[in-house]
């Protein structure tokens, strides 16, 4: 769809058919081409579907005309959930010949009590012709962040974590210095966005020290990690637009879905330096993401001693005020109990 918004044309091996030894194969990519590439559609330009009730929500419907003759008609939309409409409209869509043109509409998101599934709906009507669209969105309630369900630690240089956590009214003990770590009392700590710039020499030690003790690190998402902070090996990638859950029953991962882990506002992307799947040592890939397979991930969770490293490189401190799924993931992480034992599977 992008390629086709910005005037590109590319050959892609995935529209042709394979045919070993005579044998036509079927290609699902195929219809979909078809469909996405159609000489006259309509699609959104936004890729995000998630927003909290009563969200106000800004749309742009593109509508292609790849023929030779101008059309006018009308763009009409809805959002329904759970198959029952919550708002709708028409805005009038007239399309020169060859040409893409815009139709911008706006809808307050319905407020519900639980994620709740419901779709966008496009309509553009030409003459006596009609071309449709149902597009997938999800509804969510306001998450309230919980106060801590353990004596919590936060290491926060930046400020910006601290500050929305004070914001919502949640109280943590902040450190400033890994070295700082209390011997007895705390039994888990939350590094904060890019906070292991300030990490210093022999704080991998000390921290490495204390997980095995039983306890619980944290970090949320880090643009660069330093060489042998963790037990394991770890390296960044590239960033990502879609994720899936590889151990849903995770209790960092409670209440998600594939769906709610992809194409967050306003980038669409969930990550920006996801891991590289470590070869060795304990640990366990909570989400994955694609790539060359799914040698990657931005979620994983390393085992030490008795205790254990979540590395959480998904866009949690940036998003946590927009996107519904990485408020929740904070609020998962708030309302964990781990236990000293690492998880096994």
């Amino acid at each position: 769809q992008e390629y086709r918004r910005q005037g590109l044309c590319m050959i892609s091996p995935m529209v042709f058919r394979s045919l070993p030894k005579g044998k036509e194969l079927p290609n699902p990519y195929l219809e979909r081409f078809r469909d996405i590439f159609a000489p006259v559609t309509a699609y959104l330009a936004e890729y995000d579907r998630h927003w909290f009730g009563g969200s106000r929500v800004e749309r742009t419907a593109l509508i292609c005309n790849e023929t030779d003759r101008a059309m006018s008609g009308e763009l009409r939309w809805a959002v329904t959930v759970q198959g029952c409409v919550s708002e709708s409209g028409s805005v009038p869509a007239d399309v020169p010949a060859g040409a893409i043109a815009e139709a911008r509409f706006s809808f307050t998101a319905p407020s519900v009590n639980a994620p709740t599934d419901g779709e966008i709906q496009l309509a553009w009507e030409f003459g006596d012709k009609r071309v449709t669209r149902k597009l997938p969105v999800q509804f969510w309630p306001r998450i309230d962040l919980p106060a801590p369900a353990t004596d919590c630690l936060l290491f926060d240089p930046t400020g910006r974590l601290a500050a929305l956590l004070a914001e919502e009214g949640v109280s943590v003990r902040r450190i400033a210095a890994l070295s700082a770590l209390p011997e007895s009392g705390a039994r888990q700590l939350i590094v904060g966005p890019d906070a292991l710039h300030e990490a210093q020499q022999g704080d991998a030690a000390i921290v490495g020290d204390w997980v095995r003790q039983g306890n619980t690190v944290v970090t949320l998402e880090q643009s660069s990690l330093p060489d042998r902070f963790f037990p394991v090996p770890l390296e960044t990638r590239g960033p990502a637009s879609i994720a899936f859950l590889r151990a849903p029953g995770h209790p960092l991962l409670a209440n998600l879905s594939d769906f709610a882990l992809r194409f967050w506002t306003p980038d669409a992307r969930v990550c920006e330096a996801n891991l590289a799947k470590p070869i060795r040592g304990g640990f366990v890939p909570l989400v994955d993401v694609g790539g060359q397979g799914m040698e990657q991930s931005p979620m994983v969770e390393l085992r030490h001693g008795s205790g254990r490293y979540v590395v959480c490189q998904l866009l949690v401190g940036r998003y946590a005020q927009t996107v519904p799924a990485a408020r929740q993931i904070l609020a998962n992480i708030l309302a964990w109990q781990p236990e000293p034992t690492p998880l096994r599977t």
